[in-house]
């Protein structure tokens, strides 16, 4: 018997979002929902490399059970595009003018946008910052556990609906995921002055657009 499970991402770029559902069979049994979770977790740096993913904001699990299908590699088997548009739309006049141009026309080659990979970090609340791998907060903040807390390490693996990266969050960690342009900041409620010193070093080194910055180091 194999394993059958079904997930979605959500990507956005330009103004655009995509929902992207995937499925795949494997060889592999799952005892639980994490367990799941934690497959998926260490799938999304080749699933980004192999569909040419840009900007994903999350993954989700929709279903997983045994089934008597076939193994078969990660699929795409189906997907949802639209549009984000957060500015007024303008009525159109109905009226048209004929406009006579006395320039020459010109090719008009479209800009390329290239996106910049940013570090993916880990700043503790003391403002230590732990640049971490691609995709990899989640496999970074169990390790940490499981050197520096393992009751809580336990706990989590454990947990049927809980990720190692959620701890760390709870405990006050900030999380800077990389890989969006502009990097995005996973802040707690509270950010004490060492945290804000680590935020404000990060954005400058990373040499972030202060746009971008986060609204606490604007304030």
């Amino acid at each position: 018997m194999n394993t059958k499970v079904t997930f979605f991402c959500t990507q956005f770029q330009y103004g655009e979002f995509q929902k992207i559902i995937f499925e795949t069979v494997i060889s592999d049994l799952f005892e639980s929902e994490y367990d799941v979770r934690g497959w998926l977790d260490d799938q999304i740096p080749a699933i980004h490399y192999d569909f040419e993913l840009d900007l994903v904001f999350d993954w989700v699990v929709i279903y997983s059970g045994v089934t008597k299908e076939d193994v078969f590699d990660i699929r795409i088997k189906d997907s949802i595009k639209g549009k984000l548009d957060f500015k007024k739309t303008r009525k159109k006049s109905t009226k048209s003018k004929k406009v006579v141009s006395t320039v020459e026309k010109t090719e008009v080659k479209p800009e390329i946008k290239i996106k910049k990979v940013y570090p993916s970090v880990w700043i503790d609340p003391f403002g230590e910052s732990y640049e971490v791998g691609f995709a990899m907060h989640n496999e970074w903040a169990a390790d940490w556990l499981e050197k520096n807390d393992v009751e809580a390490y336990k706990t989590v693996n454990r947990a049927f609906n809980r990720y190692f990266y959620e701890e760390l969050q709870d405990r006050g960690w900030v999380r800077i995921l990389g890989w969006s342009d502009p990097p995005y900041f996973v802040i707690p409620d509270k950010v004490g002055p060492k945290l804000k010193t680590a935020l404000r070093e990060y954005c400058l080194s990373a040499d972030v657009a202060y746009d971008a910055f986060p609204d606490i180091l604007k304030s």
